[in-house]
């Protein structure tokens, strides 16, 4: 996977880790309604998901 190293601004391949330690969180919200089968999705996968415990 390609991204942008934010360190040195290259195109560079980053490791797992790199993604992890330079994510961010954006947030645009808006109007749309949740539909329940879309919170029901996002219970599952919530459910799923490693507890890394």
């Amino acid at each position: 996977m390609k991204n942008v190293n934010e360190t040195n601004n290259t195109s560079t391949p980053l490791t797992g880790l790199d993604m992890i330690l330079q994510r961010k969180s954006v947030r645009k919200y808006t109007d749309r309604k949740v539909t329940g089968e879309q919170l029901e999705n996002l219970v599952k996968a919530g459910m799923a998901a490693p507890s890394g415990l």
